[in-house]
């Protein structure tokens, strides 16, 4: 991280400012220099992604798997007629599928 500042009229830099991909036996690595306003100063980030090595756990798959079953419940109840905040309707359904009385899963 670096305290940087950049001339009048483009002082709040923010977003990816360089990006450089590189193709791998093991994957891609993909390399960004980001730029963000952080209390009023302008930060300088180097991130580094690399492919995942392990394979999810059985917990973090039923997460997912959770997951996609409520957002899925929540856009059908909306695109159904609900008018209610998409908050509302999700904390319901992650209720009800908690309690075993979720249409499916």
């Amino acid at each position: 991280m670096a305290n940087c500042l950049f001339p009048a009229g483009i002082e709040h830099v923010t977003g990816t400012l360089t990006k450089t991909t590189i193709v791998t036996s093991k994957g891609v690595i993909t390399k960004r220099v980001v730029a963000q306003v952080r209390n009023g100063k302008q930060k300088l980030y180097i991130r580094e992604d690399k492919p995942r090595r392990s394979k999810p756990t059985n917990k973090e798959l039923a997460a997912r798997a959770s997951f996609a079953f409520i957002a899925s419940e929540v856009s059908r109840r909306i695109l159904a007629g609900d008018n209610r905040p998409r908050k509302l309707i999700w904390a319901e359904v992650k209720a009800e599928l908690k309690k075993g009385t979720a249409p499916c899963k």
